[in-house]
């Protein structure tokens, strides 16, 4: 079989990657990992690494120009395109790079998968996240465009120990839907019990206590540095070293600036809560579609909010210069009437508490605020917008509804709904842990969680091969 792979970066995963390049003894195609410190090696398949085709490096392949109609596919995804290419600026610590230095780069990797796609359509692309780098971004989209590849992708989600699989290419998984109707059982299950407990305790997500990592480690790319150590090379460090002092002088302005436009919240008024998310990242880009940029968002809720509410934004703690701009909060006040930014040190479960509902693209708080019986206006895509008590906005009329609804009280759900829905998730999801960094909080060890994940995917894979000759061993 003709197979792309991307993802299952980590050696203790390689029983992954094992189990899928089992199934063909003729397989082709490519294996995308992040680095060559770790390159697992299988027949017909050749490896490719993040820390070079994110620069652009790719195979010599003889490129084909791009059809009228594709290169009209490229230039309508271009606004997500080069908001993904934000990612850069965060890796590095620069916030100089030109918008036409984006674009070239984003040409690069479609003329490369583009040629590659065109002479070999790939049977499967599996990939361990929801594609957000720009490379896996640009694969997504030239396989979609070409319609022959089945794909499946994985997400991590918020519900602990829980792995969303989708096949659709709008972040999707409606299965979730159907098995919540038929759902009648509140009696929790294992995973959800523990998910439960978690939530009624109002345990704070592990990721908001630890570093953001936004690439390789500090020991990996001091290693990469010292074997391949030149004058260019030290030219490099110093001008990155430059940099990152640069963007952090920018991003401690910002801070500064947010701490200026920040106020202590009124818990008498009555107000909706919209936590920012941390950009970029996958929860806004591309999960949240043409509504990725918050700053529309707080505009639509300060027209639409009736008069005596107000809209409370908390900034995330972590965010950096990266995808806001000095002046950014300045700006959204000036034109609002109802919009209040709140202190970064108020605790969000007191800030879903007090609400009247919860405003996200698709983040953790629209999960949390479930739990407490609060209603959710999602302007994304993710796995609980199926469950009651959540509004799914793709335009502002549904905005207006919602927001109309929630004021007079119209809307219903309790806690055995929610508890329905959960033991719906658990029963049409993999149980285990995708990403290693959630390994900590897992009840499953490394073997548990990748034999799960590899029954799923060999059993996906059998299940679509009636689409393709594949030849057995």
């Amino acid at each position: 079989m003709n197979i792309i792979v991307n993802g299952f970066h980590e050696v203790r995963q390689k029983s992954i990657l094992d189990s899928i390049f089992s199934l063909d003894a003729n397989n082709s195609g490519f294996l995308i990992l992040q680095d060559e410190n770790y390159s697992p090696v299988y027949h017909g398949i050749k490896n490719l690494f993040v820390s070079n085709i994110n620069k652009g490096n790719y195979p010599i392949v003889e490129e084909h120009y791009f059809a009228s109609d594709f290169l009209v596919y490229i230039q309508n995804n271009m606004y997500i395109l080069m908001n993904m290419m934000n990612r850069i600026d965060s890796f590095t610590k620069r916030t100089t790079l030109l918008y036409e230095e984006k674009k070239s780069l984003i040409y690069k990797h479609f003329y490369f998968w583009y040629s590659y796609i065109s002479d070999h359509i790939p049977n499967f692309f599996i990939t361990s996240n929801i594609p957000h780098d720009i490379y896996d971004y640009v694969i997504f989209l030239t396989l979609i465009y070409f319609k022959k590849t089945k794909i499946l992708y994985f997400y991590q989600s918020n519900f602990n120990d829980i792995i969303i699989p989708y096949e659709k290419e709008d972040f999707t998984n409606e299965q979730i839907l159907t098995a919540y109707k038929q759902q009648k059982e509140t009696k929790l299950l294992k995973l959800s019990q523990i998910e439960w407990d978690k939530q009624v305790r109002n345990v704070q997500p592990f990721y908001m206590n630890s570093k953001i990592i936004t690439g390789n480690s500090k020991l990996i790319r001091l290693k990469n540095f010292i074997e391949t150590i030149s004058i260019k090379k030290i030219g490099n460090f110093i001008s990155n070293r430059v940099n990152k002092i640069f963007y952090n002088h920018k991003t401690n302005k910002l801070k500064q600036e947010y701490k200026r436009n920040s106020k202590k919240p009124d818990y008498t008024q009555n107000y909706f809560y919209f936590p920012l998310h941390y950009q970029p990242e996958l929860t806004s880009c591309p999960l949240g579609g043409k509504y990725m940029d918050q700053s529309i968002i707080i505009k639509m809720l300060d027209d639409l909010l009736p008069d005596g509410y107000r809209l409370y934004v908390k900034e995330h703690p972590k965010q950096e210069i990266s995808n806001r701009y000095i002046g950014f909060y300045s700006d959204i006040l000036e034109k609002s009437r109802k919009t209040i930014f709140v202190n970064k040190d108020t605790p969000s479960s007191e800030l879903i508490s007090h609400c009247k509902a919860v405003v996200t693209i698709t983040g953790t708080a629209g999960w949390e605020a479930l739990f407490k019986l609060k209603p959710v206006l999602l302007f994304g895509h993710n796995f609980y917008e199926y469950s009651k008590g959540v509004f799914h906005i793709a335009n502002e009329r549904e905005c207006k509804l919602a927001i109309d609804e929630i004021c007079v009280n119209k809307y219903s759900f309790d806690a055995d709904s929610i508890k329905k829905f959960l033991n719906a998730v658990e029963l049409h999801s993999i149980h285990g842990f995708i990403d290693p960094v959630y390994k900590n909080n897992s009840i499953f060890s490394y073997d548990e969680s990748n034999r799960n994940i590899s029954e799923y995917i060999k059993k996906w894979i059998k299940e679509n091969q009636n689409d393709f000759k594949i030849s057995r061993r």
